[in-house]
């Protein structure tokens, strides 16, 4: 399991503009223009659509901070977390991409009032902006993105894995989550609270 780790944090550590797949591309492309007319957007798919991947990328090419999950908002110090990227050239290829102040917040609840609260603690953490990430859309006034595969991201998909050293083949049936190529063998994953 920990090969597998570690190739999980390659992949982390290189997902930027390059690396991500046409639909991700698009649905990130939404969210950078969002933001910066909106104080929250709400990015949604189903599990495995690389939603968490998505998430790397647009922190790693926008300067935003990524938080995996909303407990992890608690004690989050916006200027300390943000201070070691301030100066860092961004890999992003949207112009303008930095967003000050932004905060995107992987694996949120659903339901109006736990996004609400969750978009509460943002705010008390010091940001200006969030991505809430969830499964669905969040019924409120919230501007929403959603990012679902089509057929023709899995080929960048598996040249992005094999170029973080994953050992992929193309799969022999359509995939519906992209969980399916880079889980281990014999490990099942239909439960996990990622997505």
């Amino acid at each position: 399991m920990n090969r597998w780790v570690d190739s999980l944090n390659r992949l982390r550590a290189t997902a930027d503009a390059t690396t991500l797949s046409c639909s991700q591309w698009h649905a990130g492309e939404a969210v950078v223009a969002l933001l910066r007319a909106h104080n929250t957007v709400n990015l949604y798919g189903l599990p495995g659509t690389g939603k968490t991947y998505l998430g790397w990328a647009l922190a790693r090419m926008t300067g935003a901070r990524l938080v995996p999950s909303p407990g992890r908002l608690a004690g989050l110090d916006r200027y300390g977390a943000l201070a070691s990227r301030l100066g860092a050239e961004l890999p992003g290829h949207w112009p303008d991409a930095r967003l000050d102040g932004v905060v995107i917040v992987d694996q949120c609840p659903d339901s109006r009032t736990m996004a609400r609260s969750v978009v509460s603690d943002v705010v008390h953490a010091g940001f200006r902006r969030a991505v809430v990430v969830t499964r669905s859309p969040i019924s409120d006034h919230v501007p929403h993105v959603e990012l679902r595969l089509v057929p023709d991201d899995l080929p960048r998909v598996l040249a992005g894995l094999a170029d973080a050293g994953w050992p992929v083949q193309a799969p022999s049936r359509p995939i519906t989550s992209l969980w399916d190529l880079v889980w281990p063998p014999g490990v099942g994953h239909a439960d996990l609270p990622i997505g």
